[in-house]
């Protein structure tokens, strides 16, 4: 993947514990939706397991808000 991914691993009182992964290398996307497709390449090219994807901040599952 030529753009760079961080990875954190959240745990979140009242919601839970996550892996958070961050497209941080812009540059290499030539727009929003191709950032995010570069993304979940990366997610799908790990063959872990992982739960359902959430996207949405952490504030806002605990407020139970959409957006």
């Amino acid at each position: 993947m030529p753009g760079l991914v961080t990875v954190a691993f959240d745990t979140v009182a009242g919601a839970g514990d996550f892996v958070e992964f961050e497209f941080e290398f812009a540059g290499e996307a030539e727009n929003v939706d191709d950032a995010t497709a570069q993304l979940c390449a990366f997610i799908d090219g790990l063959e872990v397991k992982l739960g359902d994807r959430v996207n949405r901040g952490y504030p806002h599952m605990l407020l139970d808000r959409d957006h």
